[in-house]
């Protein structure tokens, strides 16, 4: 099995192959996929990658209900300028105009040194960040860390998805959006992932289970955020966690 990480040598492939592609594009989310361009994500798009990142995420339920403010604070800004150098330089990284459009996705690979040392400074950085938390903050990210725990270990994915790859962030810009962006992204890494025989996973919002499960990702299982919490006065939210085979090999079952 391939094992290639490079995201410009991913790049290379998908651009290969992409003329060859045939089938049925969704009308509302691939429309665009032949008109835009998926590139590699460098550390000149981090001003703007992080920017849009906020704009994306400010109506996210999940992002508000753990603490996630927009505008940010210049400290949660700092921190998540670390976070995407790290990730520019350990994971897949691909966007689409520099930043407007972004997908990372995290291969199973051991850390490296250079990570090791990038992660230890984040902490150090974050750590005021975590002191400053509310009693109300840190029980909603404890009740998100537990639940995401218990769904994969009763989804059977807990184990396995040690060897996958795991989608982890898929985001565009909201006047961008309906664009066929994120489909572009989440196609460019599919199709790689199809030519290496890799399968990937990835946690979602149950309103986004239509656009993920059209890219052929399957629905494992399913929890509830924030339904005994008398301090969110929104409903309650559903997380989903869903795996997706590559088509060259025949689907297994968890």
């Amino acid at each position: 099995m391939a094992k290639t990480q490079d995201p410009d040598h991913l790049i290379i492939e998908v651009v290969e192959i992409q003329e060859g592609l045939e089938g049925r594009m969704h009308q509302e989310s691939l429309r665009l996929l032949d008109r835009v361009t998926v590139e590699a994500f460098r550390l000149g798009d981090i001003p703007r990658g992080i920017d849009n990142f906020y704009d994306a995420f400010g109506p996210d339920p999940m992002f508000r209900y753990t603490g996630g403010t927009v505008p940010p604070s210049i400290l949660h800004k700092t921190i998540m300028r670390y976070n995407f150098m790290t990730w520019t330089w350990t994971s897949i990284m691909l966007t689409i105009h520099h930043g407007v459009a972004v997908l990372r996705a995290s291969p199973p690979h051991r850390t490296c040194l250079l990570e090791r040392l990038l992660r230890g400074l984040i902490r150090i950085i974050s750590g005021p960040m975590r002191l400053l938390l509310s009693a109300e903050q840190k029980k909603r990210n404890e009740e998100v860390d537990m639940k995401m725990k218990q769904l994969n270990k009763d989804a059977g994915v807990e184990e396995k998805s040690k060897d996958w790859v795991y989608l982890e962030m898929l985001f565009t810009a909201q006047k961008y959006q309906g664009q066929g962006f994120g489909s572009a992204l989440v196609k460019t890494l599919t199709t790689w992932l199809d030519l290496s025989g890799q399968t990937s996973w990835v946690h979602a919002l149950d309103s986004n289970e239509g656009f993920y499960n059209f890219h052929g990702f399957q629905t494992m299982g399913s929890i509830t955020i924030a339904e005994e919490n008398p301090e969110w006065h929104e409903d309650p939210f559903t997380l989903i966690v869903m795996v997706r085979y590559p088509k060259s090999s025949e689907i297994e079952k968890v």
